[in-house]
């Protein structure tokens, strides 16, 4: 039998890429709507409001309902920066605009042939991710949702990765056990250190050679993953790159 048996993805910059920047897209969304500007606008500034409070509150949202209250918050907020004198009907605008995600993500093109690879062979896959409760409306929106047993987000658990709970939670669904998996993601911290404490094998997805130093896996495309299903040698680790260890 293989050793690994199912293999566990991170999503973004994973699986998914953003095709446009958080500022273009309150460029274009606050034209769609007409949001009464102000004669300069600060798009920088409403991109680090909305990232502070994203990033501030997600975890706090455990299901489609909150999240989509947390979204026409960030729109407000978004909107007193830019335009002042806006009216509801436009923060309802710019909010449904934010809920629409897709649009602004796309695949990378090696993962559908690598995901439908790996349910031929039988083996099972998921994914981790720090994302809102959406993320199985996101998936299935953008074609992963028929190549993927499970999908665990940070936003419905409470817990973000590094935290090992989070990927024992993801298993457990599986039903697998940690020595059969491979988790490959593109975060050393949060991917390689939280996977690894929860007793999966790391492997470490690294398009643009960010990291010259690692002490695990490490991948430049996703198909080269099955060099390792194969028992083939992909990389040589080096010297460890330098990150705490994870633990419960």
């Amino acid at each position: 039998m293989h050793r690994y048996t199912s293999v566990f993805f991170d999503l973004g910059r994973t699986l998914v890429y953003r095709i446009v920047t958080q500022e273009r897209t309150l460029r274009l969304l606050c034209s769609e709507v007409g949001a009464p500007l102000l004669p300069t606008p600060d798009w920088a500034g409403a991109v680090a409001i909305w990232r502070a409070y994203h990033s501030s509150h997600y975890l706090t949202c455990r299901n489609l309902a909150q999240e989509n209250d947390l979204i026409f918050r960030e729109a407000q907020l978004i909107l007193n920066h830019l335009a002042p004198g806006f009216t509801e009907e436009v923060a309802d605008r710019l909010a449904m605009g934010l809920q629409a995600s897709t649009r602004w993500w796309s695949l990378y093109d090696d993962v559908p042939p690598v995901l439908n690879q790996l349910k031929v062979a039988g083996r099972k896959t998921g994914i981790i991710s720090n994302w809102e409760p959406s993320l199985e409306q996101f998936c299935l929106k953008m074609g992963l949702a028929h190549a993927v047993q499970v999908a665990v987000s940070s936003g419905v658990e409470g817990i973000e990765k590094p935290s090992p709970r989070i990927f024992q939670i993801a298993m457990e669904r599986m039903e697998v056990e940690p020595e059969n998996c491979l988790f490959v993601g593109d975060d050393y911290r949060m991917d390689v250190v939280g996977s690894r404490a929860a007793g999966m094998t790391p492997v470490l997805l690294d398009r643009n050679d960010r990291y010259l130093e690692t002490d695990c896996l490490k991948i430049r495309r996703i198909d080269e993953l099955f060099d390792i299903l194969r028992g083939e040698p992909v990389s040589h680790p080096t010297t460890p790159v330098c990150f705490a260890s994870y633990s419960l």
